[in-house]
């Protein structure tokens, strides 16, 4: 307890006071003086303010307040001995003393229980309640703004207040009467078109213009934040800007967004559209909307999932301040939650521990290949399926070794471990796993594997290594989102990538929840960058019986000629059937679009950035379906030039090579046998090349050895003529003993060796053995070099992705840039090395030149020239013609199964749009008597809709009038809709005009290129100028 003199009292007493962790105490000390001085010193204060009265009111003044009453018999509270002089006078500051003594009790503190950190839960409750109230005024204006209505006048005489009112070309103080006493401000001010800033006293209301402005400007760019419009708005209204009006802002754009929610809660629940999981199941028309009599399809449904990590979320604990409590989540069932992503995270570890192979089904086989049933490949184990925990005699050797790595790390550096308050550049361990589990085990893999028990693709991939590789730094509390879409672009679903890189659990999660909303009744494709090896651990997960009934895995055509070509006759869906030529790259040009909104989320709250996501999401939807008639045009056009093109090259294939539709099936079959029966080196050939580097480095000591011996022997000369002394003299003499010690281990090393492979006798430069080793050990440089120029050539391909990337600042892009043009170096290098080691083979293999590099279509081409074991320069597929040919082929089977799969999307998509309409027309029958204003806002949603449908069967129309167009724009029954919801519905004015489109309307179709004045769509991500520049700087490389 800190205590001090109190002046304010007589001098004659000290005060100290504290404060505790009670009530305030006071301690109280009389030093002991002369009472005598004290006595005096106050009758002279007396006299001094009696001295200049008369008689009479000096006597008046003493005795004052007498009642004649005495109370000195009576005692009270006596006093105890020894202290009688304690209250003796009033003038000795004992008055002031017992003021300062009951103090405390007249003013006892009070405690403050509010806190500026609820502040944002407290502010949202009070939001909330209000949400239906605003959202019917909102509906009301809506209605009104329309009709040119007026609100009705207040009942009676009511306060006025005024409010600063802030809309999108200025801002003034405006007066707001509320219509009823009862009528709470934010509700006054949404019946004018305005929402408060507050949800009690509101100073400042922006507009819903104004606020929804911004909502589809900020659709249409993503980077646009808050801050910069508001900075655009300062602008417009001539003011200057402040922090506080973005704040205010963002306020009031929340709660915008939840009236706009439950607005669509209303619709939806009047449109029958508030059943569980609708919207991922009317997520894509095209794809979903089946129809009766449709023929049946081994893959109903295209789609592809993949993750990014743009969209990432610095933890709280690394910025400033406390985090205040938000509650507040997504609104839709876009997002799946970290818990339901949470069961799946022990899947890798369980599907280790399983044994047992997977079998392998062709890709073009007649039943749908699940992830369960179709395995990678590559004939060794993956780098997952290498890791399962270690038994017996192996774990001990491995736990053993282990030990002795840590001890020389330990030796070395100081252990590593978590620090208790994390930087943001530490790395987490995914699912909690720590030091020991993490980094330890990693290294054991690093040492222990054979090489061969790596897959190429899980070198290749990263999200295809092992899980414990797969970390982020601990600054980032969300690492990105996990994506599925269909082929149209539509999202289907997403979930969050929490404190971890591209783990197994993120599409384990997808998939279980495709196969629980979708069932069994559609058939998925389902395109992933590592299908291959993600079908290993699908097949042993919980999902595994489920998904080899539904689910087919797809590897994306753009990252597929990353794979090796083993993996690519399996999983590219070029080798797929019944998927026509969709590409599966649909995740990349959504992330090229979303990759926009990270600038503006990264410092985000949880909740504001699911709800940027959310409202890009919700934009990009309304874009694609838009563009969704355009799609199929493009799709059946260059479908129709493919089967043209292609049957004509057929033909002259066919003539020249006497070759057959059988054939190319044929060839592609035998590939597949050939290429899986590459195994790795088998282990006597290891052995022979061990024994020739033996034989080589004794070789080799032999040699060194007699050097230093005759070096040794004339040791005197050289000290005698020569004049060598000190070190020089040293080192000859260390020579002649290290060289001695490397001849006796390098002949060690060769008789043991000898005793393993059983020879008798040593091989000798001139032996049949020696000789043949010699070719193969060519051979195997042969095979290294060219791992080496497929590698470059690899990385060559995913800079050249990144260049034509959208979203790519300069700076990245000048070095990638500079990066390629030191590839294209090492590209040249590495490939006179391999043409070196080509024409050192017997008999010599062909050599490449740049222009073959820069031609070829793909790096799996190279699995054709690795194996020098075989020749296979005589086979018909291994033949540069006959496999133009076979793609040749392919490709025009693709494109037919485009056209027959475009053929049963067109009437879905057309139907689709009228059944929109024929819900619409009913539902505002039915809610107007009852809800006139909701009403309103169905019909300018139809509206609305009906002016995007008409421009999607305008591109239906056009796609009609396509020469060799087999399909018909018809409207069909949906499976399980109700045929009367059609009586007494009157058809869209664009539904009438759609012919049955046999390809009649010929040329006009390649006339009129652009019924909207829209030019056809270029390369997804990159403009026309970027286009043209990035096809000059590849031209530049070769």
């Amino acid at each position: 307890m800190s205590g001090k003199n109190r002046s304010s009292v007589s001098s004659a007493i000290n005060l100290r006071y504290g404060r505790g962790i009670g009530r305030p105490s006071l301690n109280l000390v009389q030093r002991p003086g002369d009472s005598q001085a004290r006595q005096q010193e106050a009758y002279r204060k007396y006299r001094e303010r009696v001295s200049g009265l008369s008689y009479e009111d000096q006597e008046g003044y003493a005795t004052a307040g007498d009642t004649g009453f005495s109370l000195g018999d009576l005692n009270l509270y006596p006093v105890p001995g020894g202290e009688e002089g304690t209250l003796l006078s009033h003038e000795g500051g004992e008055e002031d003393l017992c003021r300062k003594l009951y103090e405390p009790e007249s003013k006892s503190l009070r405690h403050d229980g509010r806190s500026r950190r609820d502040r944002t839960e407290s502010r949202n409750k009070a939001w909330s309640s209000q949400v239906p109230t605003l959202a019917k005024a909102f509906l009301a204006w809506k209605q009104r703004k329309s009709s040119g209505l007026e609100l009705p006048p207040p009942e009676g005489t009511l306060r006025t207040w005024r409010v600063l009112v802030v809309d999108f070309f200025a801002s003034a103080v405006a007066s707001f009467t509320p219509c009823t006493p009862t009528e709470d401000a934010n509700t006054t001010l949404a019946n004018h078109g305005y929402l408060g800033v507050a949800p009690v006293f509101p100073s400042t209301a922006i507009s819903f213009q104004t606020l929804e402005a911004y909502r589809q400007l900020h659709g249409a760019c993503p980077r646009l934040s808050i801050q910069a419009f508001c900075q655009g708005l300062a602008g417009l209204h001539m003011d200057n800007f402040r922090h506080a009006v973005a704040e205010q802002f963002s306020i009031a754009y929340d709660v915008y967004n939840d009236i706009l929610h439950h607005v669509d809660c209303l619709s939806a629940s009047a449109l029958g559209r508030d059943r569980s999981d609708w919207r991922m199941h009317n997520a894509c028309a095209p794809c979903l909307y089946r129809l009766e009599g449709e023929p049946a399809q081994k893959r109903v449904l295209l789609a592809s999932m993949d993750g990014n990590s743009s969209l990432k979320l610095v933890d709280d604990t690394f910025r400033s301040g406390d985090a205040r409590p938000d509650q507040r989540t997504w609104r839709t069932d876009l997002f799946i939650s970290a818990e339901e992503v949470d069961k799946f995270k022990d899947e890798v570890r369980d599907a280790q521990k399983k044994s047992g192979p997977v079998s392998v089904l062709p890709a073009e086989a007649d039943v749908p290949i699940g992830f369960a049933i179709a395995a990678s490949t590559d004939t060794a184990p993956s780098a997952t399926d290498s890791a399962v925990p270690l038994t017996s005699a192996s774990a001990a050797t491995s736990t053993s070794a282990r030990r002795k790595r840590k001890g020389r790390a330990d030796a070395a550096t100081p252990h590593v471990s978590a620090p208790a308050d994390p930087t943001p550049l530490d790395v987490v361990d995914i699912d909690g796993e720590d030091e020991e589990h993490g980094l330890i085990i990693e290294d054991t893999m690093k040492a222990e594997e054979p090489m061969e028990s790596t897959s190429v693709c899980t070198e290749r991939w990263r999200n295809a290594g092992p899980e414990a590789r797969k970390k982020m730094f601990a600054l980032f509390a969300t690492t990105g989102i996990f994506a599925c879409l269909c082929r149209h672009g539509q999202v289907l679903v997403l979930c969050d990538m929490i404190r971890s890189g591209e783990l197994m659990k993120y599409p384990l999660a997808i998939v279980n929840k495709i196969i629980n909303v979708y069932g069994p009744e559609i058939s998925i494709a389902l395109g992933y960058d590592i299908a291959c090896e993600f079908s290993k651990t699908l097949g042993r997960s919980s999902l595994g019986a489920r998904a080899s009934e539904t689910v087919s895995g797809v590897v994306p055509a753009f990252h597929g000629h990353s794979h090796n070509h083993r993996c690519q006759l399996d999983w590219h869906p070029m080798y797929m059937a019944d998927v026509g030529k969709e590409d599966f790259e649909g995740c990349e040009r959504f992330f090229s679009f979303s990759n926009g909104l990270a600038a503006s989320t990264r410092l985000a709250t949880a909740f504001h950035r699911h709800q940027a996501i959310e409202g890009l999401v919700a934009f990009w939807s309304r874009q694609k379906h838009g563009e969704s008639g355009r799609f199929i045009f493009n799709n059946y056009r260059q479908a129709l030039k493919t089967i043209e093109e292609g049957e004509r090259a057929l033909e002259v294939y066919a003539r020249d090579l006497k070759t057959t539709p059988e054939d190319y099936e044929r060839y592609l079959q035998e590939e597949r046998e050939y290429l899986r029966g590459l195994m790795a080196e088998p282990t006597e050939f290891t052995m022979k090349v061990e024994y020739m580097d033996a034989l080589h480095k004794l070789e080799d000591a032999r040699v060194k050895d007699k050097a230093a011996i005759d070096n040794y022997k004339t040791l005197d000369y050289q000290i005698i003529h020569k004049g060598i002394k000190g070190k020089q003299i040293t080192a000859i003499k260390r020579e002649y003993r290290v060289a001695q010690t490397r001849l006796q281990q390098a002949e060690e090393a060769v008789c043991r060796l000898e005793e393993t492979m059983d020879i008798e006798s040593r091989w000798l430069p001139d032996s049949d053995e020696y000789l043949k080793t010699t070719l193969e050990l060519g051979q195997r440089k042969y095979r290294r070099a060219l791992d080496n120029l497929e590698r470059l050539v690899v990385q060559r391909l995913f800079e050249l992705s990144k260049l034509g990337m959208n979203g790519i600042g300069y700076k990245l892009r000048e070095k990638i840039g500079h990066a390629l043009k030191a590839r294209a170096e090492a590209i040249r290098k590495a490939l006179s090395e391999y043409n070196r080691h080509a024409r050192a083979l017997v008999p010599p293999r062909p050599e490449l030149s740049w222009t073959d590099i820069m031609e070829m279509a793909s790096v799996g081409e190279f699995d054709l020239l690795r194996d020098a074991r075989q020749d296979i320069r005589e086979k018909p597929w291994a033949q540069r013609t006959h496999r133009d040919a076979m793609n040749a082929y392919f490709s025009v089977k693709r494109a037919r199964e485009e056209i027959e799969r475009l053929n049963l999307e067109i009437p879905r998509l057309f139907s689709s749009m009228i059944d929109e309409h024929v819900d619409y027309h009913h539902a505002m029958q039915q809610i107007a008597p009852s809800d006139a204003a909701l009403a309103h806002e169905l019909a300018i949603r139809q509206q609305y809709s009906s002016r995007v449908n008409q421009k999607v069967v305008r591109w239906l129309q056009k796609t009609a009038g396509l020469p060799g167009f087999s399909g018909r724009v018809v409207y069909g029954q949906r499976i399980g809709r109700d045929p009367s919801r059609l009586v007494d519905a009157s058809l869209p004015h664009w539904a009438t005009r759609v012919g049955g489109g046999d390809g009649a309307q010929g040329a006009q179709g390649d006339v009129d290129d652009d019924p909207d004045g829209d030019a056809d769509e270029d390369i997804p991500g990159i403009g026309i100028d970027e286009s043209s520049r990035f096809v000059k700087f590849v031209d530049r490389l070769g």
